[in-house]
C-alpha cells in the first residue's frame, strides 16, 4: 500500500478492517485496479471478483457478473422476474458453497452496470445467504469511475425499466438505495506523469475544459499522421461503422486469398441486432477480437489475436498477449424477447430466433467502448464523433502521455458529453466523505459482527435438528436408542451452547460498548479465549453422537438422508471446534489473526469434503462392480444378455430415453436364462408386459433366435 496516498489507505481500512459497503472511485489511473490486485493478493478475506463485461471480468480476473450468478440477459424487475426459472440461480454443490462462505463481493467496472443487475444481485444472495439483510450479508466493494462508459440500456429494455428506475446507473438500485456504503475517492494518478496532461485529463473528466485546455489538446492533432507497424498504434474510434471502414483498409492491403465465412440464421433474428458479421472476410495476417467468452477460457471478449491460418473449414488465432494457438469454431446467440405475463404479472423470456458465426472481428481499429479497462503506449484517436457520457474521457485517459497520442480530429467542447444525473451524485457524495469518528464506529461494529460470528452455533443447531428428525423417521425402528439420545442432545444444546453464546455476546457488548480498540483489552480477550476453550469442549460430544449415528439402513432413501447429515455435520463441527481451539490458543481476539484462521480453516474444510467426496465417489463404483458380480453370477447365458444389453443400448439411443425405458436389467436377465421363442413365452417373464412385448417382443425373439 502507498503509504502517500491517503485515500488509498482509508478505502484498505474500510475494507479490510469493518464490514462496510465502499464504493472506490477517482479518475484513470489512480490506482483502482492496484489497489484490487493487492487486496487479492493479501487479504483475509474470502473473496469473489465479477465485473459487468467480459474483458472487464478478465482484466479483473473475474468472471462476468451474468455468468456467476447465472442471470438473465434481459431486465430485471424486482418482484416480478422470476430468477428460479430455466434454472437461473440454481447453483451447483461447490458455486453454492463459495456464495454462503464468501466474506467479500467485488464489482469492478461498476459504472457500466445497469441498477437492474444490482438487484438481480441482491435477490440471488439474499436467496442463498441471509434472506432479512441487504446482499445477503455479504460486503460489497464496488469499482469504477462513473465519469467514464455508462450502461448500454436499448430503447425497449429502458421502456420496461423506467417503471422501476429513475437513471439507469447502478446507484439507483433499489437495494443500493436501501444499504449504507462508503465512498472512497481515490485522487493521486499514477497513470500519467505529465502534470500538464493530467490537468487535461482531469478537465475533460469534470467537464471544465477551458479555450486554453482545449489548444493543448488539439496541439496533438495529426490527421495525415501514418504509423509505421512496430509502434504499435491502435486507433480508438466513436461508431462501430469508422472501425469497419479503417479494418477493411487493412485487411486489402494483406496478401493472400481471402475466407469468407456466413451465418446461420434461425427465426426471427433482426439483422440491426446481429452480434457479430452476417459475413465475414478474413485473411492470414489480419488483426482480430473476440466477441464472446469462451466455456473453455481459450479466449474471452475483448481479446486480440492475429489469424495465423485459415481455410473454409477452420480459423487458427494466435492470442497477442499469450502467444497461444486457439482454433476457433462457430457459436450461437440466441435472440430473447422480453414479455410479462398476463397471469404471474412477471417478465419473462422467449426465445424467438439464433444467429451462428464464428465470434470474431477484424480489429486494427475498435470502438472506444471495447478500450475500456485498457492502457496503450500509443494510439490513434478519434472522438470527434462522440455521441456518450464519458466516451471522450475514456479514450484520452487509455494513453500514459500526451506524446504517445495522436488525434486524428479535434476536439470540441461539444464531444465532451457528462450526464446531469451522475454530477448530482457525484457532488452528494462528496459532500458525505467517511471522516476518523465514522471509520472507528465502524472498526469497533466490524469487531462485535466476528465475535458474534464466531461463536455462531445456529447452522450446527439446524443441522442436529434435521438429523434429530431423519433419526426419528428412519432409525428409530431399528435403533431406538439413537431417537432418545438425540432427543436429550438438542435439549443439552440448546441450554448449554446457544443459551450461553446470547448471554456470552450480550455481557461482552455490555462491557466493552465504551471502549475505543476492544481488541486491547485484556480482560475481554481472557473472557474471549476461555468462552472459545468452554465452546469447543462443549462440541466434542455431538461430534461423536454424529459419528456413532449408524447408516447401515435397509430403507434407500433414509439411508442417503443420513449419509448426507452425517457428512454436513462433521464438516461443521469439525470446523467450528477448530477454530475455536486456535482462537482459545491466541490468547486474544483480533479481526485480522481471526480471519486469517478462519480461511485457513476453511480451505481445511473444503481439502476434507472434496476427499470425503472422491471416497464416495470410489465406493460407489466399488459397490457397482461387486453388484454387477453378483449379477452376472446369476445369468446362465452371459452371450445372450451382453447382446440384449446391447440391443436395449441402441434402442434407448434411437428415442433418445434412458434405457431402463426399453427395458429394466432384470427383465433382460429373465429372456437370458429363459430363452423364450414365443411372444406368448415372452409376456409370461417379469418386466414383459403387453405393451412391451408390442413394441420390442419381435426384435428380443430374433436375438434370442441367434443365440440357439
Amino acid at each position: 500500500m502507498d503509504e502517500a496516498n491517503e485515500k488509498a489507505k482509508l478505502a484498505w481500512t474500510l475494507i479490510e478492517e469493518t464490514g462496510a459497503n465502499v464504493f472506490l472511485t477517482g479518475r484513470a489511473g489512480t490506482g483502482k485496479t492496484t489497489l484490487l490486485r493487492k487486496l487479492r493478493e493479501s487479504s483475509n478475506k474470502r473473496i469473489v471478483v465479477i465485473a459487468p463485461t467480459g474483458i472487464a471480468a478478465i482484466n479483473a480476473g473475474g468472471v462476468t457478473m451474468h455468468s456467476f450468478f447465472q442471470l438473465p440477459i434481459g431486465p430485471y424487475l424486482p418482484g416480478l422476474t422470476d430468477l428460479g426459472g430455466r434454472n437461473y440461480d440454481r447453483f451447483s454443490k461447490s458455486k453454492l458453497r463459495l456464495i454462503k462462505n464468501m466474506d467479500l463481493l467485488v464489482i469492478d467496472e461498476i459504472s457500466m452496470a445497469r441498477a437492474d443487475l444490482i438487484d438481480a444481485l441482491d435477490a440471488s444472495l439474499r436467496r442463498h445467504r441471509d434472506p432479512s439483510r441487504p446482499f445477503g450479508g455479504v460486503q460489497l466493494l464496488m469499482v469504477g469511475d462513473l465519469q467514464q462508459l455508462a450502461p448500454v440500456t436499448k430503447p425497449e429494455e429502458w421502456s420496461l425499466l423506467s417503471q422501476v428506475y429513475d437513471t439507469p446507473y447502478f446507484f439507483s438500485s433499489i437495494a443500493l438505495k436501501a444499504t449504507p456504503y462508503e465512498v472512497v475517492e481515490l485522487d493521486h494518478i499514477y497513470r500519467q506523469t505529465d502534470p500538464v496532461f493530467t490537468s487535461i485529463l482531469n478537465k475533460v473528466r469534470d467537464n471544465t475544459v477551458d479555450a486554453g485546455t482545449l489548444s493543448l489538446l488539439n496541439s496533438r492533432v495529426l490527421p495525415d499522421f501514418v504509423p509505421r507497424p512496430e509502434d504499435g498504434y491502435i486507433r480508438l474510434v466513436t461508431h462501430n461503422d469508422q472501425a469497419n471502414a479503417l479494418n477493411q483498409q487493412e485487411l486489402h492491403k494483406l496478401k493472400g486469398n481471402p475466407v469468407t465465412f456466413s451465418s446461420e440464421v434461425e427465426g426471427d433474428f433482426p439483422p440491426n441486432s446481429y452480434p457479430a458479421e452476417s459475413q465475414l472476410t478474413l485473411k492470414a495476417g489480419a488483426q482480430v477480437m473476440f466477441l464472446r467468452n469462451d466455456p473453455l477460457q481459450h479466449y474471452y471478449n475483448g481479446m486480440i489475436g492475429t489469424v495465423e491460418s485459415l481455410s473454409p473449414e477452420y480459423v487458427v488465432v494466435r492470442a497477442a498477449e499469450s502467444g497461444e494457438l486457439v482454433n476457433v469454431e462457430p457459436v450461437k446467440w440466441e435472440n430473447i424477447k422480453f414479455e410479462t405475463d398476463s397471469e404471474t404479472g412477471k417478465v419473462v423470456e422467449k426465445t424467438t430466433g439464433a444467429f451462428s458465426q464464428l465470434p470474431l472481428r477484424l480489429a486494427w481499429a475498435v470502438t472506444i467502448h471495447k478500450s475500456q479497462g485498457l492502457t496503450f503506449e500509443h494510439a490513434i484517436i478519434d472522438a470527434s464523433r462522440s455521441f456518450a457520457h464519458g466516451q471522450t474521457y475514456v479514450a484520452l485517459s487509455r494513453c500514459k502521455s500526451l506524446e504517445g497520442m495522436v488525434l486524428s480530429a479535434p476536439i470540441t467542447h461539444s464531444s465532451i458529453i457528462s450526464d446531469r444525473d451522475v454530477s448530482e451524485y457525484t457532488r452528494h457524495s462528496q459532500e458525505n466523505q467517511c471522516g476518523p469518528g465514522r471509520l472507528n464506529k465502524m472498526k469497533r461494529e466490524y469487531y462485535w459482527t466476528l465475535l458474534r460470528e464466531l461463536v455462531d452455533f445456529g447452522q450446527i443447531q439446524n443441522l442436529l435438528e434435521d438429523m434429530s428428525r431423519a433419526v426419528e423417521d428412519y432409525v428409530s425402528h431399528t435403533y431406538p436408542v439413537f431417537s432418545s439420545q438425540y432427543s436429550r442432545a438438542m435439549t443439552v444444546f440448546d441450554t448449554e451452547i446457544a443459551e450461553v453464546s446470547r448471554r456470552f455476546v450480550h455481557v461482552c457488548q455490555g462491557y466493552g460498548q465504551h471502549i475505543a480498540e476492544p481488541e486491547k483489552d485484556e480482560h475481554l480477550n481472557k473472557r474471549i479465549t476461555d468462552a472459545a476453550k468452554y465452546f469447543s469442549n462443549k462440541l466434542i460430544p455431538f461430534q461423536e453422537l454424529v459419528n456413532q449415528t449408524p447408516d447401515n439402513l435397509d430403507n434407500k432413501q433414509g439411508r442417503k438422508r443420513i449419509v448426507e447429515l452425517k457428512v454436513e455435520l462433521k464438516l461443521a463441527i469439525a470446523f467450528k471446534i477448530n477454530l475455536l481451539k486456535r482462537v482459545s490458543g491466541l490468547g486474544n481476539f483480533h479481526p485480522h489473526e481471526y480471519l486469517k484462521l478462519r480461511m485457513e480453516e476453511t480451505a481445511r474444510a473444503a481439502r476434507v469434503s472434496e476427499a470425503t467426496a472422491q471416497t464416495k465417489k470410489e465406493k460407489s463404483k466399488t459397490t457397482d462392480k461387486a453388484a454387477l458380480k453378483t449379477l452376472t453370477e446369476d445369468i446362465n447365458d452371459q452371450a445372450l444378455f451382453e447382446a440384449l444389453c446391447q440391443w436395449r443400448a441402441e434402442a434407448a439411443k434411437a428415442i433418445a430415453r434412458p434405457a431402463f425405458t426399453v427395458a429394466h436389467t432384470k427383465a433382460l436377465i429373465a429372456v437370458s436364462n429363459a430363452r423364450p421363442s414365443t411372444l406368448r413365452q415372452l409376456m409370461g417373464l417379469p418386466g414383459w408386459g403387453k405393451l412391451k412385448v408390442s413394441q420390442y417382443g419381435a426384435q428380443v425373439l430374433s436375438i434370442v433366435a441367434q443365440h440357439s
